[in-house]
């Protein structure tokens, strides 16, 4: 019996610290670090600046890209944009080219494929701190001053996240978005994010070279690159970028979903070999994102099994021990997270229904890790 009531006990700490207690730690973290290093109120001066869009058949967004970037809060000699196209056989360059200003222009990568699209277009980039943006996105006009301020307020700081959204009316994938957003916006307030979104994200120039030709997400790799060297990733939200298309059911929901799961636990196992000369604070929470994507479906199902078995030989006590202690935590943690940045309210059944679809993704990636291969290059989920 006491195996048992061990090993229930083991599964509900794991499921209070990587879905609640990781938060709350977070969080008071936060407050702890707040008045560090306060946010600029505007630049002192304008940095020179590139801005790297990768196109591939994106006939349908380019143009509203363009304008979009024509609306930026930036002065235009500063600001050097490149599309780099990985050889769209739609419309996408001519759009480009017969609707581009002085400070933008297209280069043709000999390559298709995100990763590879970006290393032959750094080497082209002459700004001080490189964005990268996609092509189906909408930046909010002082999205680059903002990120700016931030490198400016901390010289550690070297990638820096735009708060990211879909344009989408599917509400579980609106919940999704607002709770990874939010876990996000805690960690870089506590001492440092643990990725940024492709959407739209920064870094200082010299960061980095060129990714390896195996990156699958470009977004969590220079994210872990950037901890793993002991500098901060920061993610803020006085501005935003708006994705333009994401799922609108259930089917699309979990297909993307999969592959950007698949993506970010390759992309966290390439890092495993680094824990021992990690920040102490970064590796706690680089194992707490490692347990979140194995550990923590495992520990639910070990949860619901366990905590049957308990039922059925009339241990209710522990059973409800241990689901008040995860009650606690869940109310503390959704506490907290109000307090983070004002959002929509969503029904319980959506949580509901997120919350098992998002275990049962992570249990799927998990079990068909080993025989699903990706690479950058993708079919997109396509919504006007």
């Amino acid at each position: 019996m006491w195996i048992l009531i061990f090993l229930f006990f083991l599964s509900v700490f794991i499921l209070g610290w990587v879905l609640f207690g990781y938060y709350i730690w977070l969080f008071l973290l936060g407050l702890l670090r707040e008045k560090d290093t306060p946010i600029l109120q505007d630049l002192e001066s304008f940095p020179s600046v590139s801005l790297i869009i990768p196109t591939y058949n994106e006939e349908n967004f380019v143009l509203k890209k363009i304008e979009n970037i024509k609306l930026l809060d930036y002065p235009q000699d500063k600001l050097q944009v490149i599309f780099v196209d990985g050889g769209s056989n739609d419309m996408t360059q001519k759009i480009i080219e017969q609707n581009k200003t002085f400070y933008m222009e297209c280069l043709k990568s000999p390559s298709r494929g995100k990763i590879k699209q970006l290393n032959f277009v750094l080497r082209h980039c002459n700004g001080e701190f490189i964005f990268v943006s996609d092509a189906d996105s909408l930046m909010s006009s002082n999205s680059i001053k903002e990120a700016l301020k931030e490198f400016m307020r901390d010289e550690n700081i070297y990638v820096t996240g735009i708060y990211s959204y879909p344009k989408t009316s599917y509400d579980i994938d609106r919940y999704y978005w607002l709770t990874q957003n939010k876990g996000r916006l805690l960690e870089a307030r506590g001492f440092t994010s643990s990725i940024v979104v492709a959407v739209c994200y920064s870094f200082r120039k010299g960061l980095i070279d060129e990714f390896p030709l195996d990156v699958v997400a470009d977004d969590v790799y220079i994210s872990y690159f950037t901890n793993n060297l002991g500098y901060r990733v920061s993610y803020i939200d006085r501005c935003y970028a708006q994705e333009l298309r994401g799922p609108e059911n259930i089917k699309d929901f979990l297909t993307h979903k999969y592959r950007k799961s698949n993506a970010f636990l390759r992309e966290s196992l390439r890092s495993l070999y680094k824990v021992s000369e990690m920040n102490p604070i970064w590796k706690l929470i680089f194992l707490t994102k490692v347990s979140q994507m194995v550990l923590a479906p495992c520990s639910f199902c070990l949860y619901i099994i366990l905590g049957g078995a308990l039922i059925s030989l009339q241990r209710w006590d522990v059973f409800f021990l241990g689901s008040i202690f995860l009650l606690a935590l869940f109310i503390i943690a959704k506490k907290f997270f109000s307090l983070i940045k004002k959002e929509e309210n969503f029904p319980l059944g959506v949580v509901i229904k997120a919350f098992f679809l998002s275990v049962f993704i992570l249990f799927v990636t998990g079990i068909s890790f080993i025989f699903y291969r990706q690479d950058s290059s993708y079919k997109k989920v396509n919504v006007s």
